[in-house]
C-alpha cells in the first residue's frame, strides 16, 4: 500500500557497514560490519575466552571475503597454495585493523580461518558458515567431497570461489570506521607509490 515503509529484515538492522571492497597491497578484500545476534552469543562465548560473558552481546563482527583463483574445496597443491596466499593477505589486513583498534584502547582479535580459533584459544572453534547464515544475506550450500562433504558460504558474486575470515571488535562503531579510514589511506598511498615507482623504472620510448 502507498505510504507503507519497506520492511527491514533483522539482518539489515544488525548491519552497520554493508559489504564494501578495499584494495590492499596484498589482495582485494570485501568486508562488512555487524552487531552480534542473539543466536550467535552461545557460540561466541567459548571461542572468544578473553571477552567477558556479559560483553559478548556488545561485540562487532567483521566477516571478510576474498575471491579465490581456484576451487579451494579441493585438496590439491594449487588450492593449498591459494589458501596460504589468501590467509597471508587476511592476516596482514586483520593485524593492522586489530593494532589500530587496540591502540585506541579497545579489545580486538581475528580468528584463524583454518582452525576457527583466535590467538587465545578457547574450548571450541568459530563457525564461519554458521555466522554467515546468521548475519549475512548469503546462501549456504552443502558440497560433497571425498571426505563426506561440508557446508560452504556461496558468495553472491563469487559463488563458492571465496575465502571467508573474521575479525571481532569490542569498541564503538566510530573506532572501527576510523581504523578502516586510516588503513585505506595507508594502502592507497602505498599502491600509488608503487605505481609511480613502476612508471619510473619502465623503459622509455625510443626517440
Amino acid at each position: 500500500m502507498d505510504g507503507e515503509k519497506p520492511r527491514v529484515s533483522k539482518k539489515q538492522r544488525n548491519t552497520l557497514i554493508p559489504p564494501t571492497t578495499i584494495k590492499t597491497r596484498d589482495s582485494e578484500l570485501e568486508y562488512s560490519l555487524h552487531k552480534v545476534t542473539a543466536s550467535l552469543v552461545p557460540d561466541l562465548q567459548p571461542c572468544l575466552p578473553e571477552v567477558p560473558k556479559n560483553r559478548v552481546v556488545d561485540l562487532l563482527i567483521m566477516p571478510t571475503f576474498q575471491k579465490t583463483s581456484c576451487p579451494v574445496i579441493e585438496f590439491t597443491a594449487e588450492s593449498a597454495a591459494e589458501k596460504d596466499r589468501l590467509l597471508d593477505a587476511f592476516v596482514a589486513f586483520a593485524g593492522k585493523m586489530v593494532e589500530k583498534v587496540q591502540a585506541a584502547g579497545h579489545w580486538a582479535d581475528y580468528l584463524d580461518p583454518c582452525t576457527g580459533y583466535g590467538r587465545v584459544r578457547g574450548p571450541s572453534p568459530y563457525s564461519e558458515v554458521g555466522a554467515a547464515e546468521a548475519i549475512l544475506p548469503y546462501s549456504v550450500v552443502h558440497v560433497g567431497t571425498l571426505g563426506g562433504g561440508c557446508r560452504m558460504v556461496s558468495h553472491p558474486k563469487w559463488d563458492l570461489s571465496c575465502y571467508p575470515a573474521t575479525m571481532f571488535f569490542l569498541c564503538p562503531l566510530e573506532t572501527v570506521t576510523a581504523a578502516l579510514a586510516a588503513l585505506q589511506e595507508e594502502e592507497s598511498a602505498f599502491l600509488a607509490a608503487q605505481n609511480v615507482a613502476g612508471d619510473a623504472t619502465a623503459p622509455g620510448e625510443a626517440t
